[in-house]
C-alpha cells in the first residue's frame, strides 16, 4: 500500500486561459492550453482544458469540463454552481471521472467559492 508521501506528485505548470462571454452573457466558454513539468519523472507534458457556463436561471448555472496532460486519460466534471452572495460567494457541487475508468472510480466535489475586490485595477 502506497504512503501518502510516496504518491504525491511534484510539479510546475503554466497555462494561458481564454474565455468567450457568448448569448448576452448567459452562456461562457473557456479554453487553456499549458505546460506541465513533472519534477517526479522529469517529464514536460502539454496542458488543456475545454469548459462550459450556462446561466440556468437566476443564481444557477450549469458548468461542465474536459481537462488533461497530453499521453494520460483524460478528466471530465460536470456539476452546478448556485450564488450565495453576488459578487462575494458561491457554492458548488460537480461530479467527476478520469475518461475511460470505472464511474466508481470518479469523485464529487463540493466547495465554497469566494471573490474579493480586484487586486490591481478598480
Amino acid at each position: 500500500m502506497p504512503t501518502p508521501t510516496s504518491t504525491r506528485r511534484s510539479s510546475a505548470f503554466a497555462y494561458a486561459p481564454v474565455t468567450a462571454a457568448l448569448i448576452e452573457e448567459r452562456l461562457f466558454a473557456h479554453l487553456n492550453l499549458g505546460l506541465a513539468y513533472d519534477f517526479v519523472d522529469g517529464q514536460v507534458r502539454g496542458t488543456w482544458g475545454v469548459a462550459g457556463e450556462a446561466v440556468v436561471f437566476g443564481p444557477l448555472t450549469a458548468v461542465g469540463e474536459v481537462y488533461g496532460r497530453t499521453g494520460l486519460q483524460p478528466f471530465s466534471q460536470i456539476g452546478g454552481r448556485a450564488t450565495l452572495i453576488p459578487d462575494r460567494m458561491q457554492l458548488e457541487a460537480v461530479v467527476g471521472v478520469e475518461l475511460g475508468s470505472p464511474a466508481s472510480d470518479g469523485w464529487v466535489s463540493i466547495g465554497l467559492r469566494f471573490f474579493t475586490p480586484p487586486f490591481l485595477g478598480s
